[in-house]
């Protein structure tokens, strides 16, 4: 998500990634999420955006569930010496917590 913040491009691989974290282990609505990526995305296209994000939370012409991404699968296979999470992770140390964030005022 750095990277995609600060470039406005992230690859397929990335998005589906992400789309994945996101519907399967946040829970969130996967509109929310396509809502998101249409803002950031320098590439954007209607269509490989929302059927993206369609196809990883099952839903939309091919309903089925189970498009959950092994992230440690993910990482072994495309980023085996962790260049790229080294490159775009950042700082380690984040002083908010989870925890401490008042949920109230995010957007909906």
């Amino acid at each position: 998500m750095k990277e995609l913040n600060a470039t406005g491009f992230i690859t397929n691989r990335s998005r589906q990634i992400a789309a994945s974290c996101l519907v399967n282990e946040l829970q969130l609505d996967w509109r929310y999420g396509a809502a998101y990526f249409e803002q950031q995305l320098i590439d954007y296209d209607v269509a490989a955006n929302w059927g993206n994000w369609q196809y990883i939370a099952g839903v939309g012409v091919d309903p089925r569930g189970g498009r959950h991404f092994n992230l440690a699968k993910q990482t072994q296979q495309y980023d085996p010496h962790g260049e790229y999470i080294a490159k775009w992770q950042g700082n380690e140390h984040c002083d908010a917590q989870l925890d401490d964030l008042d949920a109230a005022d995010w957007p909906v």
